[in-house]
């Protein structure tokens, strides 16, 4: 197994599959790369187990691994939290159309 620090790097998206009743984890880097769990806590712990078996397989066989990508989800604001925001901002924010990520 690999420096668990490289792990870190990637990215994984959840998503809520109703149909299954399961949480869908990909790694968007790594081709093919894709589980799930029934729990948030489990997809991310199967995430993190597909991820590193994907790697050090790769690795094993000598292929190429792909780098970490970086999404830039633009400007934090480091004073905002969740006590300051009232209820209303956040369904307002939840109802508009996401806008799109920029990818490194």
């Amino acid at each position: 197994m690999s420096d668990t620090a490289t792990y870190e790097k990637y990215s994984m998206t959840l998503e809520w599959e109703p149909e299954g009743g399961v949480y869908v984890v990909t790694v968007p880097e790594l081709p093919g790369c894709q589980t799930h769990g029934s729990t948030l806590e489990e997809a991310i712990r199967q995430g993190r187990d597909a991820l590193e078996s994907w790697v050090d397989v790769a690795r094993e066989m000598g292929r190429d691994v792909p780098s970490p990508r970086y999404f830039d989800l633009g400007p934090v604001d480091p004073t905002w939290s969740w006590e300051d925001d009232d209820d209303a901002a956040v369904d307002d924010r939840a109802r508009m159309e996401p806008e799109p990520v920029a990818v490194r």
